[in-house]
């Protein structure tokens, strides 16, 4: 394992607390444990400049927010299976610019297989 450590949002909590209430209740099982990023000024700051540059659309602004998150507590990864706001090559260099206006780090995006692609090598 590469030893990393895992962290949440609470904006991760309320996303996995959505839906049927069976498969809440699993999801959040799973990942309840882990420590929690707080929401504050500077990651809504940057969250809503995602959203004022159109990098992140408007009715999506929660995934400006984990973008946010992310970047504000210098995490080295953010891991996501949202290939259209997220996991997007397209964005990622402008995400970048945007993050770093701000004088943050965009941590580098990716899927769970791709963190764990290493590991069967």
């Amino acid at each position: 394992m590469l030893g990393l450590r895992s962290f949440i949002s609470q904006e991760t909590l309320d996303e996995a607390a959505k839906g049927d209430l069976s498969f809440a209740a699993k999801r959040l099982a799973l990942i309840n444990h882990l420590p929690v990023l707080e929401i504050n000024d500077r990651t809504d700051e940057l969250a809503i400049l995602l959203v004022e540059r159109k990098i992140v659309p408007a009715h999506v602004a929660s995934d400006a927010l984990h973008i946010a998150i992310a970047s504000v507590y210098r995490m080295d990864f953010l891991v996501s299976w949202n290939f259209k706001h997220i996991v997007n090559p397209r964005i990622r260099h402008r995400l970048r610019e945007t993050v770093a206006s701000l004088g943050e780090r965009l941590p580098v995006i990716c899927t769970p297989e791709d963190l764990l692609e290493d590991e069967d090598n």
